[in-house]
């Protein structure tokens, strides 16, 4: 069980660093008490990962591990190739106005 935890923690804290919501804290801790921020962010991904961990024990009880894992790694590639896509024009306006 402690090994199961201390992979959990590790890898998650190695995935979150310089992630958007890594940021987002840092700007908010910029505007509000650092206190107030950090509960605002540990419930926030408390509930996030509560959603995320029952979804993935209950994936388990009916695939094979190896396809959730593919498929979180297909889903996590998707999620980047749809953040990198720009489909908006706010940097067309932003160089307009430059």
């Amino acid at each position: 069980m402690i090994t199961s935890i201390a992979h959990a923690a590790g890898l998650v804290a190695l995935a979150e660093m310089g992630d958007r919501s890594q940021l987002v804290c840092i700007a908010l801790a910029a505007r509000h008490p650092g206190p107030a921020v950090l509960a605002g962010a540990v419930l926030a991904f408390s509930l996030m990962n509560t959603v995320s961990v029952t979804a993935g024990a209950f994936l388990n009880q009916w695939l094979p591990p190896s396809v959730v894992v593919t498929g979180s790694g297909l889903l996590m590639l998707a999620f980047a190739a749809w953040t990198g896509l720009d489909d908006d024009d706010d940097d067309a306006e932003v160089d307009q106005r430059h």
